[in-house]
């Protein structure tokens, strides 16, 4: 069978609106003839009523020593809330659909509360819905441990369910539908030059999110990697743009010094000698950077010209990092995101 697992994260499935564009796309889906498992997040963001930290905060506010198996069972609410929703709609639609739990999908995890890894999928239940013609809706970021009990699989789970899923039916695509059109080169909210990627590697997207970025899961992507036959994508629910391709590393940028992007965590701990300074970090992330170790001195010299005093300077080979104040940090993302540009053949005005 050419499977298509989509996922949908929150702000697609938040409001009767946005769960519009959510089955266009299911609809498209369909129409190309392909079985397909749908994955859904919780409905929303923080102060919606179904979303994960509204009901999170429900429980903590009664009783903040709550246990993490508890939580884990009201974390799943919220997805099982918008997916019984969405699968739903579908039916009313006249689709043939029905909505399975991470349990009732056959995740089984270990039993980290709040933090679950998955040991295995058992997933002939899947098969045998899929080939009856259903469409199978399943509640992300969620499955049950050894011993029975509900499990969550953390921050980004519904991501890691989707890849999860797609890994184990061996499916032909996997389309991780958010708010935006797809990965870019920097936050676009901080740098308005930011650049749509066509493709980025399963590494170089790793290493993006660990460092700051927000798209894509990193422990999705890893998932995802197993099977590098299977497209990835992220994609906007809200626009027809083909988004970005996550996939293998390019062989043509084997031997070169490749950049792909820049990712940040604007508040970080660090003591300088004795004293505690408010600092952040900024990564550039790509490839070969060891064998292109001038790049980095280039990059702190450049901000030492404009009065960004450079605390640490880290080089690795598919990032570098930098500790700066963290009052320079939007002029740093800055300055430096121009260098990522210039590589990308994008020719703009690097003064800050």
């Amino acid at each position: 069978m050419r499977i298509l697992v989509q996922k949908f994260g929150g702000t697609s499935v938040a409001t009767k609106e946005s769960r519009n564009f959510v089955y266009k796309k299911i609809e498209d889906a369909v129409n190309s003839g392909c079985p397909l498992i749908v994955v859904v997040s919780a409905m929303g963001r923080t102060g919606d009523p179904y979303a994960t930290d509204t009901l999170l905060n429900l429980l903590k506010n009664e009783y903040p020593s709550v246990s993490k198996r508890e939580l884990d069972v009201i974390f799943s609410c919220g997805e099982n809330i918008s997916g019984t929703l969405i699968t739903s709609n579908l039916q009313k639609r006249g689709y043939k659909s029905i909505y399975l739990t991470g349990a009732q999908a056959g995740i089984i995890t270990d039993d980290n509360y709040t933090d679950a890894k998955i040991i295995r999928i058992e997933n002939e239940n899947i098969i045998s819905l899929l080939e009856d013609g259903y469409i199978v809706v399943v509640g992300g970021g969620q499955g049950i441990s050894e011993r029975g009990d509900t499990t969550s699989l953390g921050r980004g789970g519904s991501d890691t369910t989707a890849c999860a899923l797609g890994v184990s039916v061996t499916a032909e695509e996997i389309d991780i539908f958010t708010d935006v059109e797809g990965i870019m080169t920097a936050d676009p909210r901080m740098v308005e030059d930011a650049v749509l990627l066509d493709e980025i590697s399963y590494k170089d997207c790793c290493n993006l999110a660990n460092k700051g970025a927000k798209v894509i899961h990193p422990r999705a992507v890893e998932v995802a990697m197993t099977n590098p036959e299977i497209k990835l994508y992220v994609r906007s629910t809200f626009s027809e743009h083909p988004g970005t391709l996550i996939c293998a590393d390019k062989e043509e940028f084997k031997d070169i010094l490749n950049l792909t992007g820049i990712a940040g965590i604007g508040s970080i701990n660090y003591t300088s000698g004795t004293e505690d300074i408010e600092a952040c970090e900024i990564s550039m992330v790509g490839s070969n950077f060891l064998n292109y170790t001038e790049f980095a001195e280039e990059m702190r010299n450049k901000l030492t010209e404009e009065k960004i005093n450079v605390y640490r300077l880290s080089v690795h080979d598919r990032y570098i990092t930098f500790v700066i104040n963290s009052m320079q940090y939007s002029d740093a993302v800055k300055l430096m995101h121009c260098y990522i540009v210039k590589h990308l053949n994008q020719l703009i005005d690097c003064s800050i």
